[in-house]
């Protein structure tokens, strides 16, 4: 894999997914994310969007299990929730980290209880993760990286409230947007939280 410094698991993962070599959006954004620089992707499906972003949590996670997450992955709903776990799980235990998933109209309390008993990334639709981050007992300070993906079905749901205010509800760590599609509701998105970022845009 033509990435520098990448960390030997991720660039097994990525060659058990048939991926030898870099697409353009993950070789040209790779040290700019990797130095911790939020950013935002602009670029459309099969580009390796949604790959990248689970490459720079790995990427940026060392050592495991502590009782805070360190990555949050904020994603349209329960079905992007399933399909990012079941495509990055084999990644995060090769690193010995722990993924744990929550999920829309699942009971918010057992989810909570568990959380605390330590993960390393939490990965939420973001109704759910809304719900999460509007009450007490939940400890962000650990966050080393949020990342977002499929911006466009969120806006599409008219969740982009929702996300900036869970963006701005907390104060550290690194920020990545991922979108497939360009319009004012993600133009407003990005420009707020990229306001001191950089933005990529692969799109037509």
């Amino acid at each position: 894999m033509n990435l520098k410094k990448i960390k030997p698991e991720v660039a097994q993962w990525l060659n058990d997914l048939g991926a030898t070599t870099a697409t353009e959006l993950q070789e040209e954004t790779w040290s700019l994310i990797k130095s911790g620089v939020t950013t935002a992707v602009l670029a459309p499906k099969g580009s390796g969007k949604t790959t990248a972003l689970a490459m720079h949590v790995a990427q940026k996670l060392d050592g495991a299990h502590e009782q805070s997450p360190r990555a949050l992955v904020l994603l349209p709903d329960n079905p992007a929730v399933d399909a990012f776990v079941l495509n990055t799980t084999s990644l995060f235990i090769s690193l010995d980290l722990k993924l744990y998933p929550v999920y829309d109209k699942r009971d918010i309390d057992v989810e909570k209880n568990e959380i605390s008993e330590g993960i390393d990334i939490l990965v939420a639709p973001i109704s759910k993760a809304a719900l999460i981050f509007a009450g007490a007992g939940f400890n962000a300070n650990r966050l080393k990286i949020i990342a977002v993906d499929q911006l466009e079905d969120m806006v599409a749901t008219r969740n982009e409230t929702k996300l900036l205010r869970i963006l701005d509800s907390i104060f550290v760590g690194q920020r990545l947007i991922f979108a497939e599609k360009y319009n004012e509701k993600i133009e407003m998105v990005i420009d707020r939280v990229c306001e001191e970022g950089e933005i990529f845009d692969y799109l037509d």
